[in-house]
């Protein structure tokens, strides 16, 4: 609900109001207030879709990172900000993710002397999402610490923009595009680095109440990565029906679909992320003709798959290819 919260009051502080994407979604404008209202998906997808493009900001992730003032994340940042070192302070979103939104994926890595924070949400994360979370990774370490550093490397998952001057400002001359994962890549030393101002006994506190409001839950999306596993394992040619997946799962399809609704999402959508994934996989394997690669993906039609693949990530399977590749 955080992130819903943010993109509507910087749209209204643009005086754009955004309440016809809220009706569509069936949530109400008063939930936005409660702590542990859960919103569906597809309802972020949209506003990170056309929030930026009703205020005409084509570096809105970028600028929204910047701007949001510390706090703004409620408990999750508190946590964070009573950290004794920057390593804490990410293993702390590690570990309360949750309570920003269900498709929250961070994992923290450390391999010599680099550390990597990733984001591997499974459903699809528009592009200003993308740009707004490791934006937000990279400015909150540096207002805790106190030290501007610099990244060693940014992925993103999406082609290069035509006007890439705000990533640049932002992240530096490090930013590769098309890749086929999100990440932000930091030098290990930096994860010593002492967040100013914390409160070890506050931190104790503020811990135990993300673990009840964790607990208070609903269920975790265990249920989602199970099922789009089985999807991309049956995307073989056909479009696995919810009701057989259903039956390998325990359940009816009723009962699938009534718990995928209880985390704001439907069959189609967990349909699509899982297409979309192996779709990003298979174009960047050379020894697939783009033909075969929309029919492993369970599509009729080739202009289908192109469509799709374009929606998912703003070019065409031809050019993603080329540009990830060089060839």
């Amino acid at each position: 609900m955080v992130f819903v919260r943010m993109l509507t009051q910087a749209a209204a502080a643009r005086g754009v109001r955004v309440d016809d994407l809220l009706e569509h979604h069936g949530v109400n404008p008063s939930l936005l207030e409660a702590l542990d209202s859960r919103v569906p998906h597809a309802l972020l997808v949209d506003l990170w879709e056309q929030v930026p493009r009703r205020l005409n900001d084509a570096a809105l992730g970028l600028r929204l990172a910047q701007a949001v003032p510390l706090g703004a994340f409620d408990l999750v940042e508190y946590c964070m900000r009573n950290s004794p070192d920057l390593a804490t302070c990410y293993q702390k979103l590690t570990r309360w993710q949750r309570l920003l939104h269900d498709g929250a994926r961070y994992h923290l890595e450390v391999e010599g002397d680099m550390a990597r924070i990733s984001h591997r949400p499974p459903l699809e994360v528009p592009p200003h999402a993308v740009d707004f979370i490791l934006a937000k990774l990279l400015r909150i370490g540096q207002q805790l610490t106190g030290v501007a550093f610099s990244p060693r490397g940014v992925a993103l998952p999406y082609p290069r923009p035509s006007d890439d001057l705000e990533h640049t400002r932002v992240f530096g001359a490090s930013v590769r595009f098309s890749q086929p994962y999100t990440c932000l890549e930091l030098d290990r030393a930096v994860l010593e680095l002492p967040i100013q101002g914390t409160d070890p006994n506050l931190a104790a506190v503020l811990d135990r109440f993300a673990q009840t409001r964790i607990e208070g839950l609903p269920r975790a999306l265990d249920l989602v990565d199970e099922l789009g596993e089985r999807i991309r394992k049956a995307l073989r040619g056909t479009v696995p029906d919810a009701a057989t997946l259903a039956r390998q799962m325990g359940m009816s399809a009723r009962t699938l679909s009534r718990r995928l609704h209880e985390r704001g999402l439907t069959y189609q959508e967990v349909l699509d992320q899982a297409r979309r994934e192996l779709a990003l996989r298979h174009v960047l394997n050379k020894d697939l003709k783009l033909l075969e690669v929309a029919f492993l993906l369970g599509f009729s039609e080739v202009s289908n798959f192109y469509r799709a693949f374009r929606r998912w990530t703003g070019t065409t399977p031809a050019a993603y290819r080329r540009e990830s590749l060089g060839v």
